[in-house]
């Protein structure tokens, strides 16, 4: 409870700062909102670790990165990949293009957030519950893909509706680039609900702990990513082609990525029990030495 309140706290003020860059939108810049958020999620977090008494503990630390440090990595290197693609993508659009068609991007992705935040927490609840109930690989997929497809099928829709959003409302929301994120917006959309079933996918294999796979399937995404938004932005100079782009390369990707590791498939029990039945002999090893 002492958490929810100092998370409260945080998100009024933050709600606060919004309100403020209505009424004012020349006087709350985007450093100072940036600066105010900050401030208040580490006032929130003292806050929360004072009343609940939790201070930090280094003893096991080592251990703890000696444990799956392989893994580890992998995952960390995965993060930062899916970052990098974004930032470049974004510059790509900013120096090809203009700065309006990276904001039409940016504010694009703003309106979806949401369901960016959503899908990111989905291995938090799956692969533990997964881990508990004994799934198996296929059986965590059939999970994922249900979630991937409700979440998806929610963002396209979302998209839709933003072609019947009235102006003044966007204008709230993303200020002057409403107008160019518009279009952009529901193409996005698309690429949202392809990207929930490509996260599914990664969160299937984190489940199985096929770190090495995960960073091949985000870096295949990440050279996809910047040759079909660079070669858009090249050959039709706008930013719904940028997204047109991207939406192109999660299809292409998702398909290849699909065929490649066949989530869906069940382990083949045939040879395990075969083992089961037909042990190998056991071989002595002393009857080997020469007398």
């Amino acid at each position: 409870m002492k958490a929810v309140i100092w998370d409260g706290l945080w998100f009024l003020g933050s709600a606060a700062a919004l309100l403020a860059t209505w009424s004012s939108p020349d006087s709350i810049t985007p450093l100072i909102l940036v600066a105010g958020w900050v401030g208040l999620g580490g006032l929130a977090c003292f806050g929360a670790g004072v009343a609940m008494r939790v201070t930090p503990r280094f003893r096991g630390v080592t251990g703890w990165l000696r444990e799956d440090g392989r893994h580890r990595l992998f995952f960390g290197i995965d993060a930062g990949l899916e970052q990098v693609g974004v930032l470049l993508v974004l510059l790509i659009t900013a120096a090809i293009i203009d700065d309006a068609g990276a904001g039409a991007l940016r504010g694009s992705a703003a309106m979806l957030a949401p369901f960016a935040i959503l899908t990111a927490a989905i291995p938090l609840v799956v692969i533990p519950e997964s881990k508990r109930q004994g799934r198996e690989g296929h059986q965590t997929w059939a999970v994922l893909l249900k979630i991937a497809l409700i979440t998806g099928g929610s963002v396209f829709l979302v998209g839709l509706a933003a072609l019947f959003v009235p102006e003044w409302v966007g204008r709230l929301v993303l200020g002057d680039t409403f107008a160019g994120a518009r279009p952009v917006l529901t193409v996005m959309a698309c690429e949202y609900a392809i990207g929930a079933v490509l996260y599914g996918l990664a969160t299937y294999l984190r489940a199985l702990k096929r770190s090495a796979d995960l960073v091949r399937l985000k870096s295949a995404h990440l050279l996809l990513t910047v040759a079909g938004a660079t070669l858009a932005a090249l050959i039709f100079h706008s930013a719904v082609a940028v997204a047109l782009g991207l939406v192109t390369a999660s299809v292409i990707l998702l398909v290849v990525a699909l065929g490649v590791v066949r989530p869906w498939r069940e382990p083949d029990r045939s040879s395990a029990a075969a083992a089961v039945r037909d042990p190998e002999p056991v071989v002595d090893a002393r009857a080997q030495v020469p007398r």
